[in-house]
């Protein structure tokens, strides 16, 4: 049996007949920042700072840390996320070794 699916299965008990309720989805923004300027999308015009790498691994090992195991990257538009060397495709390097699945 796949590790998924025991922890799975676990959750489920956990949750069902114990009521001890704790996040199995999350979602990360990881930029506001975005390329288009959508009339319904309020997230391009927001000036917040971003965070860099290693706050970024922080706060997927929080998520992780509280039950997260399926995360979905969010935004503005992640691809556009970067520090120094750094993009989004190492940041999803480690969140592969982390989670489940993630989008």
């Amino acid at each position: 049996m796949s590790f998924w699916v025991f922890y799975f299965f676990k959750y489920f008990i956990k949750s069902r007949f114990l009521n001890l309720k704790e996040p199995i989805l999350g979602g990360f923004k990881i930029t506001h920042r975005c390329n288009l300027k959508c009339y319904h999308c309020p997230f391009w015009e927001r000036d917040e700072g971003e965070l860099g790498y290693n706050q970024v691994i922080d706060m997927l090992n929080k998520m992780h840390n509280i039950g997260v195991r399926i995360l979905i990257f969010e935004g503005g538009e992640p691809f556009i996320w970067k520090e120094g060397d750094k993009t989004l495709i190492d940041v999803i390097n480690y969140a592969k070794r982390k989670f489940f699945s993630f989008q």
